[in-house]
């Protein structure tokens, strides 16, 4: 199942850049181009149901003078048991969820921002695989 879409920041592309990267969750970052883009691979198996969930996912930030275009693909799959029943669930969630994450989003930048690392026009933000 993939999963796309868009939002515009009002942010500065290099800030947008900061604060996705550094965003706190299990993932594996597969890639990284600061301040323009994040590719990273998800994976995990639920407790207590028999199944696997997969996820590769890519982030473009687009400079938009004062905001910043994000625009994101999310591949996911669910395998086993929990994927026969899940995967249509979560596809009618997906939406849901994209909209809340689109609105907590405008809301982290709608109040004063975080300069720019100087590290992040250089590359060298932050930890993470780069390929």
């Amino acid at each position: 199942m993939i999963v796309t879409g868009e939002i515009t920041l009002p942010a500065p592309r290099e800030v947008v850049f900061q604060v996705l990267q550094n965003v706190k969750v299990s993932v594996e970052v597969t890639r990284l181009l600061p301040p323009e883009r994040i590719e990273a691979k998800i994976e995990g198996t639920p407790l207590g149901i028999v199944g696997r969930f997969t996820a590769v996912s890519s982030t473009d930030l687009i400079d938009a003078g004062s905001e910043t275009l994000v625009k994101y693909a999310i591949d996911a799959n669910i395998t086993g048991k929990l994927g026969s029943m899940g995967q249509p669930v979560l596809k009618s969630k997906a939406k849901e969820m994209e909209q809340k994450f689109a609105e907590k989003m405008r809301a982290a930048f709608a109040g004063p921002l975080p300069a720019p690392s100087p590290l992040a026009a250089e590359g060298r933000v932050g930890g993470g695989a780069t390929s």
